[in-house]
């Protein structure tokens, strides 16, 4: 379920931002997509959670959302973001199949 609630807040970041014209909703549950699934990964790995450890990401999209508006944001979160969300949910795949496999 957590894959999917993230897969969702990403869909959903990218419609807020484009469509809707709600940047920082937008900015937000992409915020929220990563960071979910970042905290999923600590709390299989570690049994607890680092809530600072995603506050970059948060800085780092507010930032971008007052430099630039729809299609040209939307552009540059995939770009800079993208790639991290895909692996730390690679990371989530693996994790999982490590711990419930057995």
């Amino acid at each position: 379920s957590i894959s999917a609630i993230c897969s969702n807040s990403w869909v959903k970041g990218k419609k807020k931002i484009i469509v809707e014209n709600e940047k920082y909703t937008g900015l937000k549950s992409i915020f929220h997509c990563i960071r979910i699934m970042q905290f999923a990964n600590q709390i299989i790995s570690n049994q607890s959670i680092n809530y600072e450890s995603m506050n970059w990401v948060y800085r780092r999209l507010m930032e971008m959302g007052v430099e630039m508006d729809g299609e040209k944001l939307w552009n540059a979160v995939q770009i800079e973001f993208k790639k991290l969300y895909k692996f730390i949910h690679n990371n989530f795949k693996n994790l999982t199949n490590e711990k419930f496999s057995k």
